[in-house]
C-alpha cells in the first residue's frame, strides 16, 4: 500500500516537473531544460514501477 502511494506521488511530482520546469527561453541554458525533462521522465517511470510492484 505504501509503495502505491509513493508511486502516485512520484508520478504526480514527475508531471509537475515536466509541466512547470522553466524552458530554455526563460533564463537558463539548453542543457538545464533537457535535465529537467529527464528528471520528470525518470520520476514518472519510477512511479509506474512502484505502482506495478506495490
Amino acid at each position: 500500500m505504501i509503495l502505491r502511494i509513493l508511486g502516485l506521488l512520484s508520478i504526480f511530482f514527475g508531471f509537475l516537473v515536466l509541466k512547470y520546469f522553466p524552458g530554455m527561453s526563460d533564463y537558463q541554458q539548453n542543457g538545464m531544460t533537457s535535465f529537467g525533462i529527464l528528471i520528470g521522465i525518470v520520476l514518472s517511470i519510477i512511479g509506474v514501477i512502484l505502482l506495478i510492484a506495490g
